[in-house]
């Protein structure tokens, strides 16, 4: 039986069920802080668990605010999506209109699976 996840991040004001992986095939790891990550508009950083050396769950601890929240708002429910299962941030497509936003985002993935 399928478990579901929900995604939580500080700038989302709902959650997002994921499917993950079966609670009976793999055991968990902790989750991995990445560092912070700094773009042209302010500072990026998440946190990831890992199973069976795949992203199975992601929350978002920093992003920037002002004139790129409305930017982070509709793209990192949709990088998040598209980061579990991945064993390199490099397999995370951009989101259209979100560029900046994008590269903060998988900047910060790849910095937390480099601690792995």
């Amino acid at each position: 039986m399928k478990s579901k996840y929900f995604v939580l991040g500080a700038i989302m004001a709902g959650s997002i069920p994921l499917s993950g992986c079966s609670s009976e095939k793999a055991v968990l790891s902790e989750f991995i802080k990445s560092d912070v990550i700094e773009d042209y508009y302010g500072y990026y950083q998440i946190e990831v668990k890992v199973v069976d050396g795949k992203v199975d769950k992601v929350n978002i601890l920093k992003t920037p605010d002002g004139e790129s929240q409305p930017y982070s708002d509709f793209a990192l429910p949709e990088l998040i999506k598209n980061s579990i299962g991945v064993t390199n941030s490099s397999e995370i497509q951009s989101v259209s209109g979100a560029s900046y936003t994008s590269d903060g985002y998988r900047l910060a993935l790849q910095s937390a699976l480099d601690k792995l």
